[in-house]
Parts: C-alpha cells; structure tokens; sequence
C-alpha cells in the first residue's frame, strides 16, 4: 500500500487496484489545480474548494462525505463525525475523521482539525497503524495538542501534513511539532509503501512526504518540450 501526499491534507492511498483520494482540496490559489485518478474521494470538511480529479474508472468516484462504514474496491472506510470540530457557529456540518483498513494497515486521515479530538472519537479511532495529522499552527490545532492526539493513540508511523519547506502552510514549524511529540524524522521522500510485515514494532516512526502540488505557471509561459 503506497501512500503520497497532494499538499494541505490531500493524499492519495493506494493498493494494487482500488485508488482512495482523501481531502483533494486546493490548499492554495498559488498552486497548480491537480488532476488525479481516483476510484473513491473522502471530504473532511464542507464548502471547501475541491481540486480537479479524473475517475480511475468510466463511472464517477464513490464520495464519502458522511459517516458511516464503506467498502470499495477492497479498502475499508470508517468514518465519523468529530463533534470537536464541527463548526456550528457558522451552519457547517461536523468534521468528518476518516480511518483506512487498506492491506491489513489501519490510516487514520485527521483532517481539518482545529480543536483536540474527544475522548470517545479517540476511542473509537484506535488502535491505529498510521496517523496523517496537521503538526499545528495558527487557527488550527495548536502542537502541544497535536502531540497529545498522538500519545493518545500511539501510531506505529505518524506523517505530517499541512505544512510545506520545514514550515507548516497556518505558521508553525514542523520541527516544534516533532520535539513535542518526542519524535524524529529523516529527509522527506515522495511517498511510502507500507504493509503489516514493515510496520515499526516496538517505536513511533515519523515519515515526511514531498508534497507532489505543483506551482501554477507565470501567465503567458510556455512548455519547452517538443
């Protein structure tokens, strides 16, 4: 199971035939509107710009913007309602956390956290294999608070995301995130191949993915290639 990572919260999980693309919004209007193949798109968050996708198959992709328990093409979604998170005040619908059962590995994808998570989503969340986690900044969740989400939940690998060139894309530096959490990680790489035979098992690994958004052309260039 191969997983990359599209900029902000947008990642692609993939196995030998199913492709999930969890959150593909647009974190930028700098950024290049990413075109992608996907056969199932989880949204954490309403009223968000999406991102341009193509369907990995002739009919459109299965959308989970809701909770609930799905299967397609063989990946298993769990997802619920973080009341944590669930932006009342302005009329939007909660939060929505979304955990991956794809080749035995459990991905929980946090998405647009902006407060801890309950006791009981927490719960219900764990155990977890890999968590994908915004590591804090301004007007979202705060570092210490990320690093407590997870102590809470002891992954066996924790990936960033959320934040681009050391900095977080909210103000925070990534390195802060990991002295909190008591982590350590290496140089990024462009995405990670995991499966229950290579899951640490006695540690907490961190993994930085190169974000593969690109930035959009200057007006009026062109391509060289012929």
């Amino acid at each position: 199971m191969e997983i990359a990572w599209y900029g902000g919260s947008c990642f692609r999980l993939r196995d030998r035939n199913t492709i999930a693309l969890a959150d593909p919004y647009l974190p930028d209007s700098k950024f290049q509107n990413l075109q992608i193949k996907t056969d199932l798109i989880t949204l954490s968050s309403p009223n968000r710009e999406l991102r341009n996708y193509v369907p990995n198959v002739r009919q459109s992709p299965y959308v989970i913007d809701g909770p609930g328990e799905y299967e397609v093409g063989g990946i298993f979604v769990n997802a619920v309602w973080d009341s944590a998170n669930n932006g009342q005040a302005n009329g939007a619908p909660p939060g929505l956390v979304c955990t991956f059962a794809i080749d035995g590995v459990a991905i929980c994808h946090l998405g647009q956290l902006k407060a801890p998570l309950s006791k009981d989503l927490l719960e219900l969340i764990t155990p977890v294999d890999v968590l994908i986690i915004p590591p804090g900044g301004r007007g979202k969740l705060g570092r210490v608070q990320a690093a407590r989400i997870v102590s809470a939940t002891s992954p066996k690998v924790v990936i960033p995301m959320d934040y681009t060139s050391g900095e977080t894309e909210n103000g925070g530096g990534i390195d802060a995130f990991l002295r909190e959490a008591g982590l350590e990680a290496g140089e990024p790489v462009s995405s990670v191949n995991l499966s229950r035979s290579n899951l640490p098992d006695d540690k907490t690994e961190t993994v930085l993915l190169e974000s593969r958004t690109r930035l959009k052309k200057p007006a009026g260039a062109r391509s060289l290639a012929q």
